[in-house]
């Protein structure tokens, strides 16, 4: 999921329209990085939430 993507589901989901601010990268800004849980699947571990799911109730954990 890129930053943008992020960025957009977090805006849906609080009903705001998310728009970017790009700027020049910071000394030790990571340009490009990627993750894969296929180890852990390889040992019989499932994620218990999608990306949406968990944005929505962090999203609603921090409401209260």
């Amino acid at each position: 999921i890129s930053l943008n993507n992020l960025a957009a589901m977090i805006g849906k989901i609080l009903g705001l329209q998310v728009m970017p601010r790009y700027v020049a990268p910071r000394p030790g800004d990571i340009r490009l990085s990627q993750d894969d849980i296929s180890r852990a699947k390889s040992i019989g571990y499932l994620p218990d939430y999608g990306i949406e799911e968990g944005l929505k109730e962090t999203i609603e954990w921090y409401r209260v």
